[in-house]
């Protein structure tokens, strides 16, 4: 939704922008026919400023169809009349291709309308070349000249205007299509409830240390008894539970490694260092730092504790791998009665493969 309103801001930005321009050049037009001796012209002029102050209207109230009907039919009018007035020297109808270029840049048309608009407007500009080889006003070669230099310029300024408001636009729209993209991006990517990264993320780090080569370790946790936790407070106090171990967690392990709410209470981490010691010291200072931070639910103030499993990649080892082996001294963390720290080792694996 957020992108089609911020489409059609855009939109009637451009439209608006192209009715200010034409208003202005229709009542230049005017002024030059006036100072011309050409009344039926200056008529003409100030009946297409009034037409372009209806087209602001229709613009602001979206009838886009409306709007495109009106203004390409009053471009080709007008090149039309003028050009029968002054002959094709006078470079009037270089205004006839303006309604082939709008034809095909207003995304709000069906095809079948720009095309239509398309074909009429080519075979009216075609037929102005047969037709109009005698002027109805004679004028001197140099003000045939300076016409003709004053319609093309206009014409291909006019042109160009346009072509920049629809880049605009365009840039405009991807630039919000990318934002939009990055928020989607960092939702896919972040657990809504603790911040941390969802397990996919995770995924993705473990993938890149892999591949990078350097020391890791893989510490999952789990906080202890969680379903009874829940069940006895209720889930507003189980998701308080699930915020306060983050935090602790992030603070002590987010500078050092990588974060993620890894499957409702058990949260995975990991951690760049060098030997089991250092991992094995941080994941005992979270465990102890976990225990000690009090879970405030209205009225009462309640602790929890994890058991965390630690596991050691080395090469060779996939993702799956290191993964099941900090599982397996989890599970061995919570047969010694959990709220305690287990490293995988050898005997580890002998008793969980």
């Amino acid at each position: 939704m957020a992108q089609k309103v911020s489409s059609d801001a855009n939109y009637m930005v451009i439209l608006q922008q192209s009715v200010y321009m034409a208003f202005i050049i229709h009542f230049v037009w005017a002024l030059l026919f006036i100072w011309l001796e050409v009344p039926f012209l200056v008529a003409a002029n100030i009946a297409s400023c009034f037409l372009y102050i209806v087209n602001y209207f229709l613009v602001k109230n979206e009838a886009y169809r409306l709007y495109f009907i009106l203004a390409l039919s009053e471009i080709s009018i007008h090149a039309c009349l003028s050009t029968f007035t002054f002959g094709w020297e006078a470079g009037f109808h270089y205004y006839g291709i303006i309604p082939v270029y709008g034809a095909f840049f207003f995304p709000k048309m069906s095809k079948s309308y720009k095309c239509t608009a398309a074909i009429l407007s080519i075979s009216l500009y075609i037929g102005l070349y047969f037709i109009s080889d005698r002027a109805i006003i004679s004028l001197s070669a140099h003000m045939i000249d300076f016409l003709y230099v004053l319609n093309i310029a206009a014409a291909f300024l006019i042109i160009a205007l346009l072509g920049s408001f629809f880049r605009s636009s365009v840039d405009r729209m991807i630039d919000h299509l990318n934002e939009t993209n990055e928020k989607l991006n960092i939702m896919a990517s972040t657990d809504s409830l603790t911040g941390l990264f969802t397990r996919r993320k995770m995924y993705t780090c473990l993938d890149k240390g892999i591949r990078g080569q350097l020391p890791f370790f893989v510490l999952l946790l789990d906080i202890d008894y969680f379903k009874q936790f829940n069940d006895c407070y209720g889930h507003d106090c189980g998701d308080k539970a699930l915020v306060t171990c983050a935090k602790v967690i992030e603070q002590l392990a987010g500078e050092t490694g990588s974060v993620s709410r890894w499957g409702g209470e058990e949260f995975l981490i990991m951690l760049r260092s060098e030997t089991k010691e250092e991992a094995a010291a941080l994941a005992e200072k979270i465990r102890r730092s976990v225990a000690h931070q009090p879970v405030v639910n209205r009225d009462r103030t309640l602790f929890i504790s994890v058991t965390i499993g630690l596991a050691e990649w080395r090469i060779g080892k996939e993702i799956e791998h290191i993964i099941h082996e900090a599982d397996c001294a989890l599970y061995e963390g919570k047969k010694k009665g959990r709220n305690c720290v287990v490293l995988y080792n050898d005997q580890t694996a002998a008793l969980y493969t």
